[in-house]
């Protein structure tokens, strides 16, 4: 039997207690009492024992010790293990039997309890010595007759509750009276607490419907602002967003209302692209929320989404990622009942780790625990949700990014189209998304170059009309439309897309970032394909100048793309700054974790040795081709048919100086390697 939130205490004023004959206990000077040594117990402490005295030998739970002694604050189970410590340190229980711990339930106190009081109280001393000789123990031990009370003092018993018969053994001096006042007391107590959880609930509302308020009130003046400006562009939104955020910096009205207008003003800065002062507006509303509704709440942790999201599109990815497992573990910490909300953070744990790259995550293993992350987000929504809601197709979407099987990711990404489309319609971004997301698989993993183009183009379209042209989100669709034409050999198309991609980007997000060092390295190779050498030449110089300037480690695989791409570039002009020993060297060490990008940088090597000291032999050579050539597949990123054209033109040209026998046997390779080329190649 446990003591439950439902069970009245008793009155407990200022009244001692005799533990076990030994121990004198003073509930009003919560001091202790063995022998004429005193021991003063904290104030929550001494709480703690009249709990456990006036459980009358049954359990008393965790909950309700937090209820009772810390108000219904939850401050953790270390902090009632530390008075219970104190308890069994003053009580010198350090065998753990006087005050038991029941496993997952609770603590009992076991021992043989009495109220001590002068003898001037009580007329007729040899009654009461019978009612201590009735006194029941905990523990079902009568005390030794060693054990007296002083001569001068009685001992009252106690009363205490059989937890087998269940009937309550009431001492003469208690009063029904007492008993019934307690009862009210608490009934009323009851009343009190679950009035003030319903206040508190009607003032959290009353906060939110007072915060949306302002941000709705903010978003139509801004709005009609920016449309009654000479030219409503996009320089020109950021220009009444900026003076916007002065007037709410100075705004000094209710919080609730400078709440909801950064609310609205960070969603219009996000939606504008202008992700460095979102941050900086979210950061404050981070702050804000946890003032008003503390860092454990639901509100909170919905700011903490936000801010993951913001930090990815600034490709922030490694703060994004601690940020996804410090809310995930908050999460399952406070809310572990609330679905909904453990599945958010779970899909967003999943964005985490599929952005971190290395050098800050191993690749493989971020990999799979994020689309475990994912698999568990999608069940939970499953489990809340009806099949065609918008968060299930949320979690498909971000399922198929961990996958390599090419027909599962496209009825994954099929069926979040579908929803999206249903729900939300064919102009969002989160439709235009997955139809890029689907030409993309259509490219890599099937070689479906016409209809995988014709998914590309649809969303350009889509995004078109939803954003200006300086927007980040059309930076990234220009980026892969350049991609996908320099895989195909289509180069003036792929240079036209990738100069737009760099623009944007370094217009909004500026040049120290992957995004675009990435876009410059397939803008480098489209212009040597195209045999524009100088001019690649240059892009490179250029994104290496970037790396150093502004002192960013860039993804491994981008790193070695560029370093690459800078080999075939000096490969083309003739130059070779590197000895032989050098190539040796790097040759050794291209190896890693991505098996694909180092065997091409390793024939990227091979290639220039070969070409300086063709005394070597031409196994090393031949055995390297090979294993790049049986790695082009959807993992390898950044090996693309337009390369293999490249390096296979670029081989055979050497024929007059290699000699005929090495040619045939380069050719012979390629033709073994059995690659589905496009057209255009």
């Amino acid at each position: 039997m446990s003591v439950s939130a439902h069970k009245p205490l008793q009155q407990q004023n200022d009244i001692c207690y005799q533990i076990n004959n030994t121990w004198i206990y003073n509930s009003a000077t919560q001091v202790v009492t063995r022998e004429g040594q005193e021991t003063k117990l904290r104030a929550k402490t001494a709480e703690v024992l009249n709990l456990l005295i006036l459980s009358q030998g049954n359990v008393v739970t965790a909950q309700y010790f937090f209820d009772h002694v810390w108000s219904g604050k939850y401050v953790g189970e270390n902090v009632l293990k530390q008075s219970i410590k104190e308890l069994r340190n003053c009580f010198a229980d350090d065998t753990k039997t006087l005050i038991y711990t029941i496993t997952k339930q609770g603590y009992k106190l076991s021992a043989h309890i009495c109220q001590y009081q002068e003898e001037a109280n009580f007329p007729n001393p040899a009654h009461s010595e019978k009612q201590a000789a009735d006194v029941l123990a905990v523990d079902k031990k009568i005390a030794p007759e060693s054990a007296k009370p002083h001569s001068n003092q009685r001992l009252i018993p106690f009363p205490r509750q059989s937890p087998f018969s269940g009937q309550l053994h009431i001492c003469k001096s208690r009063r029904i009276a007492w008993l019934l006042v307690a009862i009210l007391i608490y009934a009323l107590f009851l009343l009190y607490s679950k009035f003030s959880q319903l206040q508190s609930q009607q003032q959290h509302q009353s906060l939110r419907l007072k915060s949306l308020s302002a941000e709705k009130q903010f978003f139509q003046d801004t709005v009609f602002r920016y449309y009654n400006t000479p030219q409503n562009n996009k320089t020109l939104l950021k220009s009444v967003l900026d003076k916007s955020r002065i007037q709410i910096a100075e705004f000094s009205g209710p919080a609730t209302t400078k709440q909801g207008m950064q609310q609205a003003l960070y969603e219009l800065y996000y939606l504008g692209g202008y992700y460095n002062e979102a941050r900086v507006i979210i950061g404050r509303i981070e702050q804000h929320t946890e003032q008003a509704y503390g860092k454990h709440s639901i509100e909170y942790v919905e700011t903490k989404f936000t801010t993951i999201d913001t930090l990815l599109k600034l490709h922030r990815r490694q703060e994004a990622y601690d940020v996804a497992r410090h809310t995930l573990e908050l999460t399952q910490n406070y809310h572990p009942d609330n679905k909904l909300l453990l599945a958010k953070a779970h899909l967003f744990a999943g964005r985490g780790y599929l952005y971190c790259m290395e050098p800050f995550c191993v690749r493989r293993e971020s990999m799979n625990d994020g689309e475990q992350h994912t698999r568990l987000a999608l069940a939970l929504y499953r489990e809340e949700l009806s099949s065609d809601a918008i968060e299930i197709a949320d979690a498909l979407y971000l399922l198929n990014w961990f996958l390599l099987d090419g027909e599962e990711k496209i009825t994954l990404v099929q069926d979040a189209i579908y929803i999206y489309q249903e729900k939300l319609g064919r102009l969002h971004e989160k439709t235009a998304a997955a139809m890029e997301e689907l030409g993309r698989i259509l490219i890599f993993f099937h070689q479906d170059w016409q209809r995988g183009e014709q998914y590309l183009l649809d969303s350009y379209q889509i995004r078109s009309k939803l954003f200006p042209k300086n927007h980040p989100k059309m930076a990234a669709t220009h980026g892969n439309l350049g991609e996908h034409y320099l895989m195909i050999g289509q180069y003036p198309k792929a240079i036209e897309h990738l100069q737009t991609a760099l623009e944007v980007s370094k217009l909004i997000n500026g040049e120290g970032n992957d995004s675009h060092l990435e876009y410059m390295m397939f803008l480098a190779r489209a212009r040597l394909y195209n045999q524009e050498t100088q001019a690649a030449k240059n892009i490179v110089a250029k994104a290496f100048e970037i790396i150093e300037t502004h002192k960013i480690t860039p993804a491994l695989l981008i790193a070695r793309a560029l370093e690459v791409t800078r080999l075939r570039v000096e490969q083309a002009l003739g130059n070779n700054i590197l000895s032989r020993d050098e190539l040796e060297s790097n040759i050794a060490s291209a190896t890693g974790s991505y098996r694909a990008s180092a065997s091409v940088l390793k024939h990227e090597y091979q290639t220039r040795l070969l070409g300086a000291y063709p005394d070597r032999g031409n196994d090393d050579y031949l055995m390297d081709l090979r294993l790049m050539l049986e790695n082009i597949n959807p993992k390898s990123r950044y090996l693309y048919r337009s390369d293999i054209h490249f390096l296979k033109k670029r081989a055979l040209a050497q024929c007059d100086r290699l000699g005929r026998e090495l040619c045939r046997q380069i050719e012979m390779e390629f033709q073994l390697a059995s690659i589905t080329m496009p057209p255009g190649l």
